[in-house]
């Protein structure tokens, strides 16, 4: 097993720099429902940014200017709101290929909500509310969903549901946005998934297979998907600690490259609690992806402790996230225990990470907390920007890559910088 050799450095390490464009937080003048905020989603057009606030029961919209990254508060939609009972803890949210309709995952309410987006605006409109069959709903196996990945070819929305250890499959109407139900599967259906409380499911981008990460089970679950119906294929389940497999305790949220060649999953790092008691794990696991399988092989894991953070970062521990860049060469994740992010290259070639830039609150030397609680990692699509999510008190931080902060800064000393958003996006100034 490979462990921190390919992130650890001799002598002085020189890394990169990331720059914090902008930051909105619960409690600022106009904002009060984005305490708990659980997850990030980016329009693909990078019109708009829309945050889960877990603990408010909201979904708040911003508009985000192109060249600067700065957000601007649209609207919030709240549990209760307009007819809408569909948000009680929203945890995730998913926007279609085409940028039409957003989706919502609430964990009380059990409940996946459909809004369809106007594109010039943001806003939000309610289109369809599915319940589990516990909260009123027609079927069972929707209980604590948590979170959503719609397939490129935006034909089917899969849901990840906490408390009925299950993925729901449904058909969606690429017009109307509404969704169909197809079918549960769940521990109890299939032949032993071990998907105890999964948390997080991606498509991989060819749409052949999902992978769902799961906490209680300490996994990575494979389907095959057909195109056709939208039906999954159980194909397997790598375990942590079993057959040479790492990296996976108390697993949290998983990223597969664009390319499809990797998968990476980051769990709980620090130590246990009520709902993980494993304490102190490899935080993150490398696994190459056969792209005709759709099969793992586990490669390596990374030690949080060879990344030389600064000695005063801390923050609590928690479930991590992690995001990869549009174009697969950079992949962030966060550190909980740590209060903090780091920035990783990535080899394409061998799937292998090497250290960038390290962001976090150090109370060493003081700086804002806003990294404290740092939580769910997300990207923009264009390779300017990613963003993290902080639980406490809710905020959703904006961050630009080095290159294109030199680029903005640079330009925007010229008499009229908003002119050279077309040059931007014709440069594609990469990560």
């Amino acid at each position: 097993m490979i462990k921190c050799s390919f992130v650890c450095f001799l002598g002085i390490a020189m890394y990169g720099q990331v720059y914090l464009a902008d930051k909105k937080a619960d409690g600022d003048p106009g904002l009060d429902n984005m305490r708990g905020l659980y997850s990030v989603a980016v329009s693909p057009d990078q019109r708009s940014v829309y945050v889960a606030g877990s603990l408010d029961n909201g979904l708040t919209v911003f508009s985000q200017n192109s060249f600067s990254g700065a957000l601007t508060f649209v609207e919030s939609w709240v549990d209760g709101m307009g007819g809408v009972t569909s948000l009680a803890a929203v945890r995730g949210v998913a926007i279609s290929p085409d940028g039409l309709f957003v989706y919502t995952a609430a964990l009380t309410d059990s409940a996946v909500t459909v809004f369809s987006r106007n594109p010039n605006t943001g806003q939000l409109t309610f289109v369809q509310a599915i319940f589990d069959l516990d909260t009123g709903g027609s079927f069972d196996g929707l209980g604590g969903a948590m979170d959503l990945t719609i397939s490129p070819d935006g034909l089917h929305l899969y849901a990840a549901a906490r408390s009925d250890d299950a993925v729901v499959a449904f058909s969606r109407n690429t017009m109307m946005g509404t969704l169909a139900l197809i079918s549960v599967y769940s521990n109890n259906s299939g032949p032993g998934f071990g998907m105890d409380a999964p948390e997080r499911l991606q498509l991989s981008p060819d749409g052949q297979h999902l992978y769902v990460i799961a906490e209680q089970s300490q996994s990575i679950v494979s389907f095959s998907r057909d195109e056709m119906s939208g039906e999954l294929g159980f194909l397997g389940t790598y375990y942590d600690g079993q057959g040479g497999v790492d990296g996976l305790g108390c697993a949290s949220d998983l990223a597969i490259s664009p390319d499809g060649l990797n998968v990476y999953a980051v769990g709980q790092y620090g130590a246990g609690g009520s709902s993980c008691a494993t304490g102190f794990d490899d935080w993150l696991g490398i696994f190459a992806r056969d792209l005709d399988t759709g099969s793992l092989t586990f490669l390596a894991t990374v030690d949080p402790a060879s990344l030389n953070f600064p000695i005063g970062c801390g923050g609590v521990a928690s479930g991590n996230g992690v995001t990869l860049s549009a174009d697969g060469k950079r992949l962030y994740a966060t550190i909980g225990w740590l209060g903090g992010f780091v920035a990783m290259d990535r080899n394409p070639a061998s799937g292998l990470l090497s250290l960038n830039a390290i962001e976090c609150t150090d109370f060493v030397n003081p700086a804002p907390l806003d990294l404290i609680s740092a939580h769910r990692m997300a990207h923009d699509g264009s390779g300017k920007r990613f963003y993290v999510s902080a639980l406490s008190p809710g905020t959703v931080l904006v961050y630009e890559n080095d290159p294109y902060h030199q680029f903005r800064t640079g330009v925007g000393t010229w008499p009229n910088p908003n002119l050279l958003v077309l040059i931007d996006y014709l440069l594609q100034i990469e990560p």
